[in-house]
């Protein structure tokens, strides 16, 4: 064990006096031999030499275990005059005349601890006298006393990637305080992890004594986060039992800190030991900007993700899928354009040509090209949102996502969240997780209108490919038109200015209905038919939907009015306006 022992001590009399080990023990222990030997030849008067051996407060000598033997110039003798009263031995040598060589003692410590006993050094007092004379004097180090149970340590608490396959660990290495601290045939060892670890591989490197453990787990499912080591035979009498291992460990994408084992069963007290540290495979920033619901085009501050630590950002995952970064903003919100992505420092390479968005716009996907040799930074930068009725007051967030550094998420394709209909996975393989976000920063703050500006006033020109939303200009992709005195607006852009999110738009190309869902609002129309279904109830237009431009085309007045909004329209300036 650690720290500085004295196994000797020169007496000032006849001998010296050692120790020959320091031996741990629990409530009942033998030490290490304890040597008396004559510093010359016949050191020892020819006459009794009385030994008086003391052990500290609250420890017993135990009589059973103890053993005292002569040799060298002693042998063929035998002790006498043997006594034991708690914590003192005494016994009594007398040598023969005529020895050619110095004589030895050999006193084996059998030692029992009491109730009050401190655990530490165990010390014996070893003391001696012929008549007047000194022939020993000395304080020896034979035992640490410990606690009945075993101990655990790593060679080094080492970082691991969270997101990642294959972590290994250092050498973990669990050992019995005393002989027998593990009990066989009882409940087995367990090993148990945190939730958030799942493990994948068991490498051992030793089990000592061979026999302690004859069935070992070389191999975790990656389903569970705890593994058994049944003992099948505990160890005998100066003996302590060791195991030696490491682990292959899959760490969820979004946690860090120390990865801690609980080691219970076979007879032994509870035991933690830090065994890793977790950290996350990139952080991520950005300054936040203010927003308004129900905008388009607003551009927030740049986003930059930093690698912690190089290879941080794979171009092949262990899971098979492509390398790509993900970006997935809060839902209602969504790019409008695919922003400039660049790595600003090391030396990763991402395919910047193929940048792209996905997923409604609400992603933005960044392949990567080549991994990094040292910890790289990206910055994306030209980041423009545009911002859905429904966003709630607050923080608009940014998932960064994607197998490239989360690659134990589930999803079949590396980084889609959970089961889906398009071919991601609907079961956890081994060392998988439902999770695949790294980290969220916030890019930006919806704010709320002041309360003399809560309602929102959107105005469309006739014949314009643009319109003002709160004083904010915007496009769109088709132009407005007037139709049987009617204005007719495209079904996205007629969505967005009543507050409906991109998701709630339903098509049915089958039968040419659209559906849109606010709240508690269903609209149902469909081309060519002037009935406008709206919660199921009927209500009867005097035009149609139409296809225009490969544009789903809708009466704006009847639709802004199912959502509660008032429609005016200025004939001067073709300019139709609405409140709601």
């Amino acid at each position: 064990t650690g720290g500085t022992y004295t196994f000797a001590t020169v007496g000032t009399g006849k001998t010296t006096v050692l120790a020959q080990s320091v031996e741990k023990i629990g409530k009942a222990g033998v030490g290490g031999v304890i040597e008396i030997r004559e510093v010359n030849l016949g050191a020892m008067p020819a006459a009794a030499n009385k030994f008086t051996l003391k052990v500290p407060s609250n420890f017993e000598w135990d009589p059973g275990k103890t053993q005292i033997s002569l040799g060298a110039g002693f042998s063929g003798l035998a002790a006498s005059s043997v006594s034991y009263d708690g914590r003192v031995l005494e016994f009594t040598v007398t040598p023969a005349a005529g020895a050619t060589q110095r004589g030895v003692i050999y006193v084996t410590p059998g030692i029992k601890a009491t109730r009050d006993a401190k655990k530490g050094d165990v010390e014996v007092s070893v003391s001696g006298t012929s008549g007047a004379t000194s022939v020993a004097d000395a304080d020896v180090i034979v035992a640490e006393y410990v606690d009945y149970g075993i101990s655990a340590k790593v060679y080094e608490v080492k970082e691991l990637k969270a997101g990642k396959f294959d972590q290994k660990t250092e050498m973990i290495t669990i050992e019995e305080n005393v002989s027998g601290a593990l009990i066989a045939d009882r409940d087995d060892l367990n090993i148990e992890l945190p939730s958030w670890v799942k493990i994948t591989g068991i490498k051992w490197d030793t089990v000592s004594p061979a026999g302690l453990v004859t069935a070992r787990t070389t191999a975790g499912d990656g389903t569970k986060s705890d593994f058994d080591v049944p003992i099948a035979a505990s160890t005998g009498p100066g003996v302590t039992g060791k195991l030696k291992f490491n682990l292959e460990l899959s760490i969820e994408a979004n946690k860090t800190g120390d990865i801690e084992a609980t080691i219970t069963g076979a007879g032994v007290d509870e035991v933690k030991v830090v065994i890793a540290k977790a950290v996350a495979p990139v952080t991520a920033s950005a300054e936040v900007k203010d927003v308004l619901i129900g905008t388009q085009n607003q551009e927030v501050a740049d986003l930059f993700i930093t690698e912690t630590t190089k290879e941080a950002m794979m171009k092949k995952p262990n899971s098979g899928a492509d390398g790509n970064l993900v970006l997935t903003l809060t839902e209602g919100a969504r790019f409008t354009a695919a922003p400039k992505v660049e790595v600003i420092d090391g030396n990763l390479e991402i395919k910047t040509a193929e940048v792209r968005l996905a997923s409604g716009d609400s992603q933005v996907l960044i392949p990567i090209k080549s991994e990094s040799t040292k910890p790289s930074k990206l910055q994306v930068s030209g980041i423009k949102l545009t911002v859905d009725r429904t966003v709630p007051e607050g923080a608009v967030k940014v998932k960064v996502q994607g197998a490239a550094i989360a690659e134990n998420n589930r999803g079949a394709d590396g980084w889609l969240n959970g089961a889906r209909d398009n071919g991601a996975s609907n079961t956890l393989d081994a060392g998988e997780f439902e999770t695949g976000t790294v980290v969220a920063p916030q890019i930006a703050r919806v704010i709320t209108p002041a309360p003399t500006d809560k309602k929102s006033l959107i105005s469309f020109v006739i014949g314009e490919s643009k319109y003002t939303a709160n004083g904010i200009e915007q496009t769109m992709d088709v132009a407005s038109y007037i139709k049987n005195d009617r204005t007719y607006l495209p079904v996205r852009y007629v969505a967005s200015a009543l507050g409906v999110t991109d998701s709630n738009i339903i098509w049915n190309d089958f039968d040419k209905t659209a559906t849109l869902i606010k709240g508690d609002k269903v609209v149902q129309l469909k081309v060519g038919d002037t009935k406008m279904v709206v919660n199921g109830v009927a209500i009867a237009m005097d035009v149609a939907p139409e296809i225009a431009s490969d544009r789903l085309m809708l009466p704006f007045r009847f639709i802004a009015q199912a959502f509660g909004a008032s429609v005016a329209f200025d004939d001067a300036t073709r300019t139709v306006s609405m409140e709601l």
